[in-house]
């Protein structure tokens, strides 16, 4: 699917109908790869033992083996490689399409693209805290500004038990006794921010007792503790250079209950890290309930559950800066 032109959407319906037609377009390209790579692999396959069978005394021989390994090997590897550029491109569009009007009225300043190139500073930054590995492929990066301070971020994917975390939008969100339990594993989601912070000169680590992104969690030599017996038992709290008076001018009641709030609001693991004027957010196995698949029909929902993804960043700047909006 070639990048096209976007057109401009009169509202959400026109922009569905648009991409739902794009969506079913590259689901039949797609199904026609699939079955062109099973002729070519298994027309290769055949010429290939044929030419085996006949030996070197064919003269059919040196034509089945060299026509039969191009069918197999580089006949699937070309129509896999159309398949993955299908899905890729449908998702691209998607996001190009929709990424700034799923965020108006929020950001002041807000730029999104599929994919970045470069991560190295973010990876430079990323390397004081954990040792996981990102994928630039996937990297789904956005920068910006809200509320006067601006913003860096990607995505990744993780995964996880479906029985344990539920979709931020869902509305039944408890299992009824009688329900049968869900095996097996749902695709979530991670975040990385960096967020412009010019007031912090010393460091701040508040990290998830159940991290998983292998992070450092000595990362300063002072713990402490909240007025929240909740956030203590879910969080672990050290400082580093500076007094407790001023750590409490940022480790604020309202920025714990927002952090508490966005947490069950999510069901994600939240970690933070203030330090050189900056603020680092690592938000990991959260389910915004937002996939993009050929085969699942784009609706309302959709669009919403999208837009809750891309104002990850936008609650975050806000129990940070502590806006009331």
């Amino acid at each position: 699917m070639k990048q096209e032109k976007i057109p401009n959407f009169v509202d959400a319906q026109e922009f569905i109908a648009f991409i739902n037609r794009k969506r079913v377009f590259a689901l039949i390209r797609v199904v026609f790869y699939i079955i062109f790579a099973s002729i070519s692999g298994a027309g290769g396959f055949a010429l290939i033992i044929t030419g085996a069978i006949l030996g070197s005394d064919s003269n059919l021989m040196p034509i089945f083996l060299p026509v039969g390994f191009i069918l197999f090997i580089p006949g699937i590897s070309l129509f896999v490689s159309l398949i993955f550029h299908d899905i890729s491109s449908f998702k691209r569009l998607f996001l190009d399409a929709w990424a700034n009007r799923a965020v108006e009225g929020k950001y002041q300043e807000f730029h999104y693209a599929y994919r970045v190139k470069n991560l190295a500073p973010f990876v430079m930054e990323i390397r004081k805290f954990t040792k996981k590995n990102f994928d630039p492929l996937n990297a789904s990066f956005c920068n910006g500004k809200a509320f006067g301070y601006g913003f860096s971020s990607f995505g990744y994917e993780t995964q996880g038990n479906p029985n344990k975390y539920r979709s931020a939008l869902s509305v039944d969100e408890k299992r009824k006794g009688s329900a049968k339990r869900q095996y097996g594993i749902v695709d979530l989601g991670g975040r990385f921010i960096l967020i412009d912070h010019p007031n912090i000169d010393f460091k701040l680590s508040i990290v998830d007792r159940r991290a998983s992104l292998r992070l450092k969690k000595d990362l300063c030599p002072n713990e402490l503790r909240s007025e929240s017996v909740e956030f203590d038992s879910t969080y672990k709290v050290s400082y580093e250079g500076t007094s407790l008076e001023k750590i409490y001018e940022v480790l604020t009641p309202s920025l714990i209950a927002g952090i508490l709030h966005l947490k069950a609001l999510y069901n994600g693991q939240i970690s933070l890290f203030f330090n050189e004027k900056k603020v680092q957010v690592y938000f990991d196995h959260y389910n915004s309930g937002f996939r993009l698949s050929l085969v699942r029909k784009i609706n309302e929902k959709t669009l919403e559950q999208f837009r809750f993804e891309m104002l990850i960043p936008y609650y975050f700047l806000r129990i940070i800066y502590n806006v009331d909006n």
